[in-house]
């Protein structure tokens, strides 16, 4: 392992916690509390790996949603620490893997 480098950033999402899964599990309801309506999973694709205003603005596009980005971030965060978080689990190795950085003097910080 290179020893040079000074910093690690941590993505959260699918990278410490098996957050992906759940959200995939979860996703059709939230939208479909969002848009009042079913959205198949090939539409949703549309979303994965991008950002939440992405799927904010697709679906303000596709589906007519009128909440402000504001409100859609509030709700998408509400939902997950109602729905998702109580059910996560770290990903394995992922402590290891902090405690070994740390003991190197690594900086880590999560994005």
């Amino acid at each position: 392992m290179n020893k040079d480098f000074k910093a690690v950033l941590w993505d959260f999402d699918g990278v410490i916690v098996d957050s992906e899964r759940l959200w995939l599990e979860a996703a059709p309801r939230f939208y479909e509390e969002q848009v009042g309506e079913r959205i198949c999973g090939k539409a949703q694709e549309k979303f994965v790996g991008g950002s939440l205003r992405n799927a904010w603005q697709i679906l303000s596009a596709d589906y007519g949603l009128k909440s402000t980005f504001e409100k859609f971030e509030e709700d998408c965060v509400g939902f997950a620490v109602s729905e998702m978080y109580p059910h996560v689990n770290l990903i394995p190795g992922v402590i290891d893997m902090i405690e070994h950085f740390r003991e190197m003097g690594v900086k880590q910080a999560i994005g």
